[in-house]
């Protein structure tokens, strides 16, 4: 076991293994969005890397 990962879990790392509804999560079902990257404002993807 990585040491450093073990000494983080000793000293209070917030839980790991919970599942997390972000922000961006939400915005996919209220605008009914198909794609994550509609709801994301600053996006490093391009449109032309879309293979739709």
């Amino acid at each position: 076991m990585d040491e450093t990962f073990y000494h983080t879990l000793r000293v209070g790392m917030p839980p790991a293994g919970d599942v997390g509804f972000g922000i961006d999560r939400l915005l996919i079902i209220l605008t009914d969005s198909s794609d994550i990257i509609e709801v994301i404002p600053f996006s490093t993807y391009h449109e032309s890397q879309k293979s739709n």
